[in-house]
């Protein structure tokens, strides 16, 4: 499941303030409630 991840940086030579998007992929190996590893699906 890809998901955009957008944030404020502050540049550290000027002070500006600048924006950035990062894309990540929201895949689960283990159960976020209960801790137990998934089964893939192959």
């Amino acid at each position: 499941m890809p998901a955009e991840i957008r944030h404020t940086v502050t540049v550290k030579k000027t002070g500006a303030e600048k924006r950035k998007t990062e894309k990540v992929n929201m895949y689960f190996s283990h159960c976020p409630f209960c801790g137990e590893k998934l089964a893939k699906d192959a």
